[in-house]
């Protein structure tokens, strides 16, 4: 997945079309970089360019977090909290969807969870209890018939993650608590959640005792017992800092993904990389063509294919390749059961907008097939894999990106991941954030004072 609290990733939508080419570039592991796609024709581009056109699946329907009155609560000290509604993850089954959040508006962070049916009918909220630490949402995998949750939270020893389940959340929705995981050396962590019929993978990032270094750690738990089965295993190298892990269900397994951290070399200056001779100024590095002001160090995607009972059955993969730093990515499951990625590689200094967003395809037998996307519409928000696993290939994935405005822009993805210009400015949804997609709808949250309202929408992709 990182950290990923989607909430972070929320960026109003204008409603107005913007017509932009698509510079897109492909790139496959046994080719050469950088071939470009199919380019498009600026002066036929407005008749060709699809529209994203939403409805509500039923009107008026719909589930609100907080104050339905947009007056906002009070704390304990009798200030008012105008906005405390941090959501989370979302999925879709069978029967509706469910989505995780922090309600922090009376002072005191709640984790809960919202269930509504597939239309927004029946919406209700489900209190988890109360959360220390600057918990993130839970996240949240499963189905109709049980729905598992991961929950951070904090105690004497450190950081904890809680495993939950919820027993048949369309009807009685009730909690099951289980297996508690210590992360006691993480003053914070990132961590993910998958499910695959009665058996499941939560990862999590800690630190070594020894080393110092960062993990990327997973364990295998039962669905119906909530315990953890098998003994923690470590998933990243141990060698240099690891964080981030996303965990995403496949046929036979799962795929695991997390960030490495390469750490820099000190470039010397001089003839033959000796010391500057007398005389020689020894000039920063900001003053070198082509090299940022701050030497920020690579961050490398690894992912590794995990089997049902929890089991590593490949070595750790490099996704990206060359010098790269991955600053935020996701990761998702296409119909083959290859995994999605899709990041950003910011290696230009803090601050400046890069826009570029990198797609890849890993296959189980390793291979990889990359994607490059450079439009203007591009902005510095995080790439968000929109998955719906009951269409058809050709509209299973749609990529959310946030743009240089204050909208999301939009593109559909093929079957491999290839991603299909030209991007969608006009996503129709008004000012939302989407959350998930399932059986051909789109959950979204828009936020209002004092709460945040939950609302699917069913969209499809035609022309104007």
């Amino acid at each position: 997945m990182v950290n990923d609290s989607t909430v972070d990733r929320w960026l109003p939508l204008f409603s107005v079309v913007v017509l932009v080419g698509c510079t897109c570039s492909k790139t496959r592991s046994s080719g050469p970089p950088d071939q470009p796609l199919a380019q498009n024709d600026a002066g036929s581009l407005a008749e060709r360019k699809p529209a994203l056109v939403c409805s509500d699946a039923e009107k008026g329907a719909g589930f609100t977090l907080g104050s339905e009155s947009g007056r906002s609560e009070a704390d304990d000290s009798g200030l008012d909290v105008p906005f405390g509604i941090n959501v989370g993850q979302a999925i879709g089954y069978e029967g509706g969807f469910a989505a995780s959040a922090i309600d922090g508006r009376a002072g005191k962070s709640h984790a809960v969870l919202a269930l509504l049916g597939r239309n927004g009918e029946n919406g209700k909220k489900i209190d988890l209890g109360r959360v220390y630490g600057d918990a993130d949402p839970p996240h949240i995998a499963g189905d109709s018939r049980n729905l598992v949750l991961a929950l951070a939270d904090m105690d004497a020893s450190g950081r904890t993650v809680r495993l939950l389940r919820v027993e048949e959340p369309s009807g009685s929705a009730r909690i099951v608590r289980g297996a508690e995981i210590s992360v006691a050396e993480n003053a914070s962590t990132s961590f993910s959640i998958a499910t695959h019929g009665d058996n499941g993978i939560v990862a999590w990032e800690e630190t070594d005792r020894k080393t110092g270094v960062g993990l990327v750690t997973f364990s295998q738990f039962s669905v119906a017992g909530v315990s953890l089965e098998r003994k923690p295993t470590v998933a990243s190298s141990g060698k240099s800092d690891a964080e981030s892990p996303q965990v995403v269900s496949r046929d036979g397994g799962f795929w695991l993904g997390w960030v490495q951290s390469v750490p820099s070399k000190p470039k010397e200056r001089g003839a033959k990389g000796n010391a500057p001779s007398r005389g020689e100024v020894n000039k920063p590095a900001l003053d070198e063509p082509g090299l940022p002001a701050v030497e920020l160090g690579a961050r490398e995607l690894y992912v590794t294919a995990i089997d049902i009972e929890g089991r590593a059955i490949s070595k750790p993969l490099r996704v990206t390749e060359g010098p790269v730093r991955a600053v935020t990515y996701e990761i998702a499951t296409l119909g083959d059961s290859s995994a999605l990625f899709a990041w950003r590689d910011d290696d230009t200094s803090p601050g400046v907008e890069s826009q570029v967003v990198h797609v890849a395809r890993v296959g189980l037998d390793g291979h990889v097939e990359r994607f490059r996307m450079e439009d203007e519409s591009i902005g510095v928000g995080a790439p968000q894999l929109l998955v719906d696993s009951t269409a058809n290939a050709e509209d299973r994935v749609w990529l959310a990106i946030g743009n240089t405005g204050e909208r999301v822009s939009l593109v559909k993805l093929e079957a491999n991941g290839n991603p299909v210009p030209p991007i969608i400015e006009d996503a129709d949804w008004g000012v939302a954030n989407p959350l998930v997609r399932f059986a051909g709808e789109l959950l979204v949250a828009r936020p209002r004072a004092g709460g945040v309202d939950l609302a699917p929408l069913r969209c499809k992709f035609g022309k104007r």
